[in-house]
């Protein structure tokens, strides 16, 4: 993912609103991502943006910020991927694939 410099610009009531977020690198993916609102897919921009959640992407939540992680290559780790958290300076991660349930 690389970040939205430029933001993602829609109008809305006659004012124009942006965000900033993080984005796929891969042509023609919608898929970004900010640390509030998790995974989500930008679609119908840049007329009328529509935000739709990415089901079963958000699994993690910092235990310190409350925000949403995001998936990456885990440098070193067991395992493919890690889960970080997207607040700056922040060093909280899980290797865990999926939550753990409250009931076990």
């Amino acid at each position: 993912m690389s970040f939205e410099n430029n933001r993602i610009a829609w109008k809305e009531a006659d004012e124009t609103q942006t965000l900033r977020c993080y984005h796929c690198d891969d042509p023609g993916c919608c898929v970004r991502y900010t640390p509030a609102e998790g995974y989500f897919t930008v679609v119908e921009t840049p007329d009328a943006a529509h935000f739709v959640e990415e089901p079963g992407v958000n699994l993690f939540q910092c235990p310190r910020h409350g925000a949403w992680m995001y998936r990456c290559k885990n440098e070193g780790g067991h395992g493919p991927f890690v889960w970080r958290c997207g607040i700056e300076d922040c060093d909280y991660s899980t290797a865990q694939r999926s939550p753990v349930s409250a009931t076990g």
